[in-house]
């Protein structure tokens, strides 16, 4: 994996959109508002940064990698809201 400012500005953006993609499955970020406001952005940058998404995982053979913002993107092209998932509450 390569260490330029380049992919550090990739990886940046990215785990920018992996937070707020919880944020929404928890409740805490309204699904409806931030739809209205930025589902051409999300769409957008998941098609751009697709590519580098998958040479990570692929290098790091790890399907987890920005698997949350993949989510949320694939929610806002099938016009539908994420399932909420409560994975925390098992380390309670």
């Amino acid at each position: 994996m390569e260490h330029t400012k380049e992919c550090e500005a990739i990886r940046l953006v990215l785990n920018e959109f992996e937070l707020i993609s919880v944020g929404i499955q928890a409740g805490i970020i309204d699904y409806e508002f931030y739809k209205r406001y930025h589902r051409g952005t999300v769409i957008k940058y998941w098609y751009a940064a697709a590519p580098f998404v998958y040479s990570i995982r692929k290098q790091l053979s790890s399907k987890a990698i920005y698997h949350e913002f993949e989510e949320l993107y694939r929610c806002f092209e099938a016009d539908r809201p994420p399932a909420r998932r409560f994975w925390f509450l098992k380390f309670k």
